[in-house]
């Protein structure tokens, strides 16, 4: 059985519960009341005959005070230019031993001060970690994967070929996904534009904060992560955050999926949890959630094909393209499986007209200075 079949659709099943399908998005923040409605269905990695369910799908309002993206609601074909390590820091810090704390009411497992995990400071190109974020050294690493089938479970194209990917600059990469919190104050200052809301939504729902902000689209992100000054991680960044150099196959290691490692429904929980709750599903570099809480959104156009043409140094994806890619499969709707595979990739629409906006979310990179 295969993960393929075109991930656009199958994204678009990915943030209901409860074997949900079809969504209204409903206008978008900044886009002048677009129709950005989406009627495909598809059953998620490994499980079929799954009942479709219609649900009216959430909406979002606009602020005011940004600028959204095109305004004809579909994103036109433009060449990617900037080095991603351009960005400045703006938030530089000492990391600092964290303590977690359980709330007994919901069992979210929160984390009061995060440290940078395994790598930072350890490196001489990582400088000054800040604390809520981690270095990945400047390394050599085998992206993707030329496996058939992994854990039983056949992989997909789009993994393929493996290949040999040098990232010359070491990197800092946010240790959680955005918050609520985070994005709360951004959007505050009349920075960022307001989320969607609706159905497992994070947005405005007590008790959420420290979950990570769904519901926000490409644009979205770029825009918080550069007020944050930062950038998008590119999806060479992302997969070499996420396995390390060793091969593995999970952020973890090899070893199969479990409620221990990530969010599921499945797992006595509903929707998102707080950001860190699973640490047994760090990646090698300390970083939560790189197997699956929401999916994340990566700098990168997306072309399935991609991998066949990319550059060996510093890949930074298509030149152009109408799709971006993201990372991060194994959402809080699966129960744990391969979609929570570190070499598993796909694309949707930077406006969510493809993917369901509950499972869309980001974290943050910057080039180390």
């Amino acid at each position: 059985m295969t993960l393929s079949h075109r991930f656009p659709v199958l994204l678009c099943y990915l943030a209901l519960s409860a074997c949900q399908a079809t969504v209204n998005l409903g206008p978008l923040s900044g886009t002048d009341g677009m129709d950005t409605s989406d009627s495909s269905t598809a059953d998620p990695p490994g499980t079929t005959g799954m009942t479709d369910l219609t649900t009216e799908g959430p909406s979002s309002s606009d602020p005011g005070t940004t600028t959204g993206p095109d305004p004809s609601g579909t994103e036109t074909s433009e060449t990617s230019t900037g080095d991603p390590g351009e960005t400045t820091a703006s938030d530089t810090g000492s990391a600092s031993e964290g303590t977690s704390t359980t709330d007994t009411t919901t069992g979210d497992t929160t984390t009061d001060t995060i440290t940078s995990g395994t790598t930072g400071g350890v490196d001489p190109g990582c400088g000054d970690v800040p604390a809520d974020m981690a270095c990945v050294p400047a390394n050599t690493f085998e992206m993707g994967t030329n496996l058939a089938m992994f854990g039983g479970w056949q992989t997909d194209p789009t993994e393929k070929p493996a290949h040999t990917v040098t990232i010359t600059k070491s990197y800092w990469i946010d240790l959680t996904e955005v918050t609520v919190e985070d994005y709360s104050v951004c959007w505050a200052l009349k920075v960022c534009e307001l989320p969607m809301q609706g159905p497992n939504l994070n947005w405005g729902v007590a008790g959420k904060e420290k979950h990570p902000a769904n519901g926000i689209n490409w644009y979205q992100a770029k825009k918080y992560c550069e007020w944050k000054g930062k950038r998008l991680p590119t999806e060479a960044e992302w997969e070499l955050a996420a396995r390390g150099d060793d091969g593995r196959m999970y952020p973890w290691g090899d070893e199969p999926p479990t409620c221990d490692h990530v969010a599921s429904n499945d797992c006595g929980t509903t929707g998102t949890v707080a950001v860190g709750s699973k640490p047994l599903g760090d990646s090698p570099y300390g970083l939560h959630d790189m197997g699956g809480n929401v999916v994340e959104w990566c700098a990168d156009y997306y072309k399935e094909d991609y991998y066949y043409q990319s550059p060996a140094v510093d890949p930074m994806g298509p030149v152009d393209g109408t799709r971006r890619s993201a990372r991060s499969f194994g959402t809080f709707v699966y129960a744990p499986g391969p979609a929570s595979r570190a070499t598993l990739r796909s694309g949707a629409s930077p406006l969510l007209q493809d993917i369901n906006p509950a499972v869309a979310g980001f974290r943050c990179a910057q080039t180390a200075p």
